[in-house]
């Protein structure tokens, strides 16, 4: 039996029961398909990049702070100027002076990184004549020699602030060192001082 035309348009689904395929999707619908499934494939790669730049470059700018910290706490320390606070919650070996304490709070305001996550270690180049770098340097005078050299470190622990690559950069270190030439005397002996070295090292990489 045969169905016309206007029995077609009162009743579509006959035309279905007798074996006619819908049209495929055409026009916006396949665009709109084709789209979420090439966004699907290339989301990923974009969210890679994106977390990428942001925690790699994070990186690279407390690697700068470190290191101009230090820089400036060298360059003050060789003339006698070690800062005008002693105070950063910095928690120090032994029983260091105001100036050492005062040199440890200077590096770190001066690295422009939180710091309480700032670790600093001080020492003097040469040590101590006959003594060992941790003992108090110089032995037997009131000043270290004019020409001889301050050393200061400090170190941090990478961070991934979006998280996405914490476990690639948890656990490793940005470290600086610098070395200056004293120019002028504090006028009372110093001491080498140091907080815990968070990795693990125990700033053996903290010499001339």
């Amino acid at each position: 039996m045969r169905t016309t035309r206007r029995e077609a348009r009162r009743h579509p689904s006959l035309t279905h029961r007798r074996g006619r395929a819908p049209s495929p999707p055409t026009g916006r619908d396949g665009e709109r398909g084709a789209s979420l499934v090439e966004f699907a494939i290339v989301a990923p790669i974009l969210f890679v990049m994106l977390f990428g730049i942001v925690d790699f470059g994070l990186v690279l700018s407390d690697s700068i702070g470190l290191r101009q910290g230090v820089r400036e706490a060298a360059r003050q320390a060789s003339v006698a100027q070690f800062g005008s606070t002693s105070s950063c919650g910095a928690s120090l070996t032994g029983n260091p002076t105001t100036e050492m304490r005062k040199l440890v709070c200077l590096t770190k305001a001066r690295s422009d990184i939180d710091a309480a996550k700032v670790r600093v270690a001080i020492r003097f180049d040469p040590a101590s004549s006959g003594l060992a770098a941790a003992a108090a340097y110089p032995a037997g005078t009131g000043t270290p020699p004019v020409g001889n050299g301050i050393i200061v470190c400090s170190i941090v622990r990478m961070e991934s602030r979006t998280g996405f690559f914490e476990p690639f950069l948890g656990d490793r270190y940005i470290k600086s060192k610098v070395v200056m030439r004293i120019e002028k005397a504090v006028g009372t002996a110093q001491t080498p001082v140091q907080e815990v070295d968070p990795s693990g090292q125990g700033w053996s990489w903290c010499t001339p």
